[in-house]
């Protein structure tokens, strides 16, 4: 989804706002959730992402 939990109108509002639950954030509610591997600007090609 690749925006911040407190993006209440970005994608991850909407998937929230829907009633969904970001799992990462509800078994590890003091850690990131990092995008892993990825560059932070999320641009890089090839694409590097290949877990959380």
């Amino acid at each position: 989804m690749n925006s911040l939990p407190v993006d209440a109108t970005g994608p991850h509002g909407s998937f929230t706002g829907g009633g969904y639950k970001d799992a990462w954030h509800e078994v590890h509610p003091a850690k990131d959730g990092f995008t892993a591997s990825q560059d932070a600007s999320r641009t890089n090609v090839p694409s590097e992402l290949d877990h959380r």
